[in-house]
């Protein structure tokens, strides 16, 4: 028997759900918002304590806990009883707002911060997403009726900015939330988003900004909530804290702060090496062979070839073939979730780096934790981008009948009816503007000489390798190179892909395969303020947009539709966050989709994330299948 075959042949490894007991609040936690991963996470929180202690940690924990809760509840029950005209009721018309500072000070009892000498954290801006509204959210409280929503201005979903009053209208009254689609308020929705969302915080202690944000969509949440989880605590021949180091690999590729720190705490709770937190050259030789393989399936996927795979499957610390399909099933969620994080605006986490504060009564930062410049204060800590502003004069209106009339003009239509040479010349044609399509030239270094992005992006570094290695038009390295496309035809998904990912890692295929359809062929009937729109044609346009950035081809569709469905500002968009997504900014997002609700902005990026996810594991499989063909 081979070596290969006799790997294969092993049980799988089984991995129990984790119980975690609450750690004591630190000193070194409470400092654990600089920005060096190495030394407030690896050093600090790190440290591995014997099984003895664990439990006298838990019986010490206990106690303080409960004296924690009792003194936080009598403090609130003396302030309601002392100040009940003011704690926690709505000002009254025309009173005087009250100072952020004193808002900040009420969040939390003085008892509790004075008697104890403790520094207590308040989120820094309470928001998910730096590009949509938190009343635009499903709201996370399943007690909370809609009349109990936060009250804003009338808002229209046709300005172009979810963020922005439409200006002449008052205050909406409750039960008539002006303007918000029967989708995004539908209360079975809500209900049931907000069972998967506590599901989620049961799972994992915390409630992601990421998850909360994708909520507008439980249908397709549900699935991808379980094919996450699967991924991350299912059965699978890589260890459980090594899947979240390879998550901190694949997030780094694209700057993705956000997901960096998240599994960073992920896999010191997992009992992982804190020196690996030190960067990538710190992890075992045998993780970082992954390292060439993560930067090609991060920039250039189309180079992940046999040759590459036989430098993992051969040798010292080789792997084995179901662990190598771990690893890319892995990688590739993890590079695709990064984009969906930078391209919805998502904010750190209450306990990462400025995603809190300590507020005192001068209203200041008493420990210095200042709001950085750019894409920092989002889940990615990119270079920040010059704007991008929408065509100038375009309606948003306007443009969503447009839309509408080039979508019923193609209804019917039978792609596959045009010589396959004419169906190949339009592909190269729409290859070319694609890559004519330029990124925003980044901020100058001597702008960021003063920010933190810098240093973030330098600690981010140190989980890559070659971290100057970056995406190239494929168009270019065609020319180049002379490659060729990926026809669809010869390696399909639902053919060929989800049949080897079955092989190795049982169900896996499968759940993709689930998590694909229910992303193409989620919708609502809308678009904008329309209703019983059919929205196939758009959809399948972003898809294989997405798919030939990539190189990858459909022999039998028409790529001039892709020209008539989807503006420059929408393709600049989805390049963005499919290629380089830490150079999104609010300006892109709002550009590319004015008219659009912000569901359907959602499920945009919903579509460029496993599109792209979809594109990485189709190159890696057609190595592995060839590579295996090599070794018969």
């Amino acid at each position: 028997m081979t070596r290969e075959a006799a790997t294969e042949s092993m049980p799988i490894r089984q991995t129990s759900r984790r119980k975690r007991s609450p750690q004591k609040p630190t000193e070194s936690a409470c400092t654990a918002c600089t920005m060096c991963l190495s030394s407030s996470l690896g050093a600090n929180v790190g440290r591995k304590r014997s099984s003895a202690s664990n439990k006298e940690w838990s019986r010490a924990d206990t106690e303080y806990y409960r004296m924690l809760a009792d003194r936080y509840r009598d403090s609130l029950r003396r302030r309601r009883s002392r100040d009940s005209e003011q704690f926690g009721k709505p000002l009254a018309n025309g009173a005087k707002a009250a100072s952020a500072d004193a808002v900040d000070n009420a969040a939390v009892p003085p008892s509790l911060q004075d008697s104890l000498n403790m520094r207590v954290p308040r989120p820094r801006i309470d928001r998910a997403s730096n590009f949509i509204k938190q009343c635009d959210l499903v709201p996370l409280d399943p007690t909370m009726q809609p009349q109990q929503l936060p009250r804003r201005r009338h808002y229209n979903t046709l300005n172009g900015d979810g963020d922005e009053d439409a200006g002449a209208a008052g205050e909406s009254t409750a039960g008539n939330l002006v303007a918000l689609s029967a989708h995004e308020l539908d209360q079975e929705q809500v209900e049931r988003s907000q069972a998967l969302l506590l599901e989620q915080f049961h799972e994992w202690h915390r409630c992601c900004n990421m998850f909360h944000v994708m909520a507008y969509h439980p249908d397709y949440l549900a699935i991808f909530l379980q094919f996450h989880n699967t991924l991350l605590q299912g059965n699978g021949p890589i260890g459980v804290a090594e899947r979240h180091y390879l998550a901190i690999m694949a997030a780094a590729r694209h700057r993705c702060s956000y997901l960096v720190h998240l599994h960073a705490i992920e896999f010191l709770h997992l009992s992982g090496d804190p020196e690996w937190l030190r960067g990538l050259a710190h992890a075992s030789p045998k993780m970082r062979k992954l390292g060439p393989l993560c930067r090609l399936l991060a920039h250039r996927p189309w180079d992940v070839t046999p040759a590459v795979l036989r430098s993992l499957l051969s040798g010292p610390d080789s792997y084995s073939q179901s662990e190598f399909v771990h690893a890319l099933c892995l990688l590739s969620h993890f590079i695709a979730l990064s984009g969906f994080v930078a391209g919805t605006g998502v904010r750190p986490e209450l306990d990462f780096p400025h995603g809190h504060t300590y507020q005192f009564d001068s209203g200041a930062d008493r420990f210095g934790l200042h709001a950085s410049a750019g894409g920092s204060m989002n889940g990615s800590c990119g270079v920040p981008a010059s704007p991008a502003p929408s065509s100038p004069g375009a309606d948003p209106k306007q443009r969503v009948l447009d839309l509408m009339e080039a979508m019923k003009s193609i209804d019917g239509t039978v792609e596959s009816g045009l010589p396959e040479d004419q169906l190949l010349e339009r592909f190269e044609t729409m290859e070319e503007e694609t890559a004519g399509i330029r990124f925003h030239k980044a901020a100058s270094k001597e702008q960021l000489s003063d920010s933190s992005v810098e240093q973030v992006c330098a600690e981010l570094a140190n989980f890559c390798d070659d971290p100057s290695f970056e995406y190239k038009d494929f168009h270019q390295v065609k020319q180049d190179t002379k490659c060729h496309s990926f026809r669809i035809q010869d390696y399909s998904w639902e053919e060929d892909g989800s049949c080897l990912i079955d092989r190795f890692l049982p169900a896996f295929g499968t759940e993709l395969n689930r998590r694909f359809q229910a992303c193409s062929s989620l919708t609502y009937g809308t678009m904008g303020p329309n209703q019983d729109v059919e929205t196939t044609p758009f959809r399948r346009a972003i898809w294989y947009y997405i798919l030939s950035i990539f190189g990858l081809r459909h022999d039998d569709y028409d790529y001039q539709l892709i020209n008539k469905l989807l503006n420059i500002d929408l393709k600049k968009y989805c390049k963005l966050v499919a290629c380089c997504p830490d150079q999104v900014t609010k300006a892109h997002y709002k550009g590319a989709m004015p008219g659009f609700r912000q569901s359907e902005k959602v499920h945009v990026n919903l579509v460029i994330m496993d599109s792209r996810m979809q594109a990485s594991l189709l190159y890696g499989l057609r190595a592995l299948n060839s590579h295996m063909t090599e070794q018969q």
